[in-house]
């Protein structure tokens, strides 16, 4: 298994624009990098011009002869390794259930970026469930028997032919660690080994491979993982079924194109990625002070027993006393600083739309702020003709999930502004 060579690693923000080395800049890169990115499932990238620039969009693209990392902007000024050091405490807070979940992490300046970041995590999650031990399923198989256990193959037994030893050809279903789960993690091993630039990535992959060498090799299909249900005891392999998973639906080569254009995407929305760590906050939060999630849509007209125009707001907690209060998260910088608002009128509408709807006794739209000051900052409005506040909050995101007593205020702050007045 040969490595790769050094590739050269393009860093930039979101929203940013991709900035592209002599030798390839050409129209080629750039169509490989969107190709990359759809594939992925996520629209990455807008062109304008010549130049590509980056959409709500975090993580890596390796399209082979190069590599693009899309950071978050954390701070003003604050560099590179700041910013995919924030994304990996973000994802570790976040902890999607159908997504790769990075915990803390050190960024070493010159190992290979946020790609061998995901990779380092991948074997290192591999190593620890490992040696837990493997999953046991069920796994049906065929085989030759003079003993009946399982269920006979009738229709093997009558085209028999006369004269041989009897042996039935039984099915059954032993408990086996030889199945799709475990056959899958080796195939992800294989593939962390041929991609990764790290020397010590590799060989702790390898090292894991020769562990699993009763496992047999096999390259499991899109379809079957899609089918593919885990146990309660079995949930902690997710986030690497589901990196498995992203690998495969980008592994098969450009028809249109001679060889194989060999690349990989693992992409996350910003947006989402903003509203998860905020519905962590909330239900946390506000549960410790007597509030219960709401979940469902809301039709914001009805008429001759029909609605139109289902509502689905991304945040809602009911009162002991019955009232409720309704929020939305948008990955918008509203707060321009600490005086300066720019809320687009679309925000606007659809916030009073849910608190008109829903009849809450309150509103909230939390956005991020980059600026340096306090974790979370506020301002209060009264939405007229409903005469019911709306409250506009900006929380810095690094603050918010951090693990000390700064990101404790921060959060604490946040609940209490959504539970004011209720």
């Amino acid at each position: 298994m040969q490595p790769r060579r050094p590739i050269p690693i393009i860093t930039t923000r979101e929203y940013g624009p991709i900035v592209l080395p002599r030798g390839l800049d050409t129209s080629r890169t750039r169509e490989r990098l969107e190709i990359a990115g759809r594939r992925a499932g996520l629209r990455t990238f807008e062109a304008r011009g010549a130049c590509l620039y980056a959409l709500g969009i975090v993580g890596v693209i390796d399209i082979g002869n190069l590599v693009v990392e899309i950071l978050p902007k954390s701070n003003e000024g604050a560099s590179s390794l700041d910013g995919a050091a924030f994304l990996a405490r973000l994802l570790g807070y976040v902890g999607q259930s159908r997504r790769p979940t990075i915990t803390e992490a050190s960024i070493s300046e010159h190992g290979g970026g946020l790609f061998e970041l995901i990779l380092s995590w991948a074997v290192d999650q591999v190593g620890q469930h490992v040696a837990v031990g493997l999953p046991r399923r069920y796994v049906p198989q065929e085989e030759l028997s003079s003993a009946i256990r399982g269920r006979i193959d009738l229709r093997h037994l009558a085209l028999q032919r006369p004269g041989r030893t009897f042996e039935l050809l039984v099915r059954h279903a032993p408990l086996s660690q030889d199945n799709l789960i475990a056959r899958t993690i080796r195939w992800l091993l294989a593939e962390v080994a041929r991609r990764t630039m790290s020397t010590r990535t590799r060989s702790r992959a390898l090292a894991l491979m020769n562990l699993l060498t009763p496992i047999t090799p096999y390259i499991p299909q899109v379809h079957e993982l899609e089918r593919l249900n885990l146990t309660p005891l079995e949930a902690h392999w997710q986030p690497l079924i589901t990196l498995a998973y992203t690998l495969l639906m980008q592994k098969s080569p450009d028809p249109a194109r001679a060889g194989t254009l060999d690349s990989i995407a693992v992409l996350y929305s910003l947006p989402r990625l903003f509203e998860d760590a905020v519905r962590r906050v909330l239900s946390i939060g506000l549960g410790d002070l007597g509030f219960v999630p709401s979940v469902g849509t809301q039709p914001l007209l009805n008429g001759d027993g029909k609605s139109l125009i289902t509502l689905k707001p991304d945040f809602r907690f009911c009162g002991t006393d019955g009232k409720s209060v309704v929020g939305d998260a948008k990955w918008k910088r509203i707060f321009q600083n600490a005086d300066r608002i720019q809320l687009a009128e679309d925000d606007a509408y659809q916030i009073t739309s849910y608190l008109a709807a829903t009849d809450a006794a309150r509103a909230f739209l939390i956005s991020p702020i980059d600026m340096m000051g306090p974790s979370v900052i506020h301002r209060e409005f009264r939405v007229l003709g409903l005469d019911r506040p709306l409250t506009l909050i900006g929380v810095h995101l690094p603050d918010l999930i951090a693990n000390d007593d700064t990101g404790k205020v921060a959060r604490t702050l946040l609940c209490r502004l959504v539970a004011d007045g209720i």
